[in-house]
């Protein structure tokens, strides 16, 4: 003898029934049924409650399933029975749009916090960061000492290890922004009057970069980029002097030290370069080393990737004057800063 237990009444899919005492008194009776010795086919019509409903007791000796049949019939989403005053009942239609109002409030809350936290590059092209730092004060210190002094500065070019350590400027071309030709020399230090056949290149190549007067291969005649080039450029050209070593044996002059570099034994420990600027320090490492001949064309050695981004030092060869020294140099990485 198993004894099984039936619970009837209407229980809505929201909202609890309460019977009353008449449907506990037949629901009592009912419940006397179900003391049956083989219960595997008793079917059960309950009428108290309305709807009605089926309820049906398959005895499974395995499983002792019990297994409610609902007949279909429609229900209202915001249909909740409840004789409880306690009872809180929360209907479909107004959680779907609470839920809804809630979602889209963080979703837009999200969009604002990342638009108001991404880094702008300050040139076009250049990757954005989410958050900015504050330039060190020893370098916005410099920058802005050296930018009042000559408004075409543009900032530093550093390796890690020393080797060299030059601002670099840059010309418009050779007139200024304001229309007024630059002052600038030929290589006696002749001043140039009519610059038709000079270019923006020209302009400090023998000139200080600080005062604009001749300067020859004194040590403040400046490192320039390309005056073609936009800081935004997938490669930046900059130009400096290499003074022969039996005129100023120091050595250190301008890109005179880039001639270490082309002995592989002195390319390891000067590797790492980083390039200044105002709001960005971009990092780079030196891919290739390699002469040209200024009388041929030339190809870059190698395979380079359309996607990488690139410093190029430009120098003279001591003694050797058709041949150039260049320094390849690719970009690793940037820090945007305030």
């Amino acid at each position: 003898m198993r004894e099984f237990l039936l619970m009837s009444g209407y229980q809505p899919r929201h909202g609890v029934y309460h019977p009353d005492q008449e449907e506990l008194k037949q629901q009592e009776r009912r419940t006397s049924l179900l003391h049956a010795d083989n219960p595997e086919d008793l079917v059960v019509f309950d009428q108290v409650a309305e709807p009605s409903f089926l309820v049906r007791m398959d005895w499974n000796e395995e499983e002792d399933r019990e297994e409610l049949l609902f007949p279909e019939k429609e229900e209202k989403e915001n249909e909740a029975i409840s004789h409880d005053p306690a009872a809180v009942s929360i209907q479909p239609k107004r959680k779907r749009r609470f839920l809804t109002i809630f979602f889209g409030c963080m979703f837009l809350i999200a969009v604002f916090f990342l638009l108001n936290h991404r880094a702008v590059p300050s040139e076009p092209g250049q990757q954005a960061v989410v958050s900015l730092k504050t330039m060190p004060a020893k370098l916005q210190k410099m920058w802005s000492a050296n930018k009042s002094l000559n408004s075409d500065y543009l900032g530093q070019i550093v390796f890690d290890s020393g080797l060299v350590d030059l601002t670099i400027v840059q010309a418009d071309d050779v007139y200024q922004e304001d229309g007024t030709m630059y002052e600038f020399y030929t290589q006696d230090g002749s001043r140039v009057n009519d610059p038709k056949d000079y270019s923006g290149n020209d302009v400090y190549i023998w000139s200080d970069w600080k005062s604009h007067h001749y300067d020859g291969y004194a040590k403040d005649s400046a490192v320039f980029m390309d005056y073609r080039n936009s800081l935004s450029d997938q490669n930046l050209i900059l130009y400096g002097h290499h003074i022969a070593r039996d005129f100023d044996p120091s050595g250190d002059k301008e890109f005179t030290p880039l001639d270490l570099l082309l002995k592989e034994e002195n390319l390891e420990k000067n590797r790492l370069l980083k390039l200044i600027l105002e709001h960005e320090i971009r990092e780079y490492e030196v891919a290739k080393v390699f002469l040209i001949d200024t009388l041929e064309e030339y190809e870059i050695p190698g395979k380079l990737s359309a996607s990488d981004r690139f410093l190029t030092l430009v120098t003279c060869i001591e003694h050797q004057p058709r041949y150039r020294e260049i320094v390849l140099c690719k970009e690793t990485g940037v820090e945007y800063y305030e």
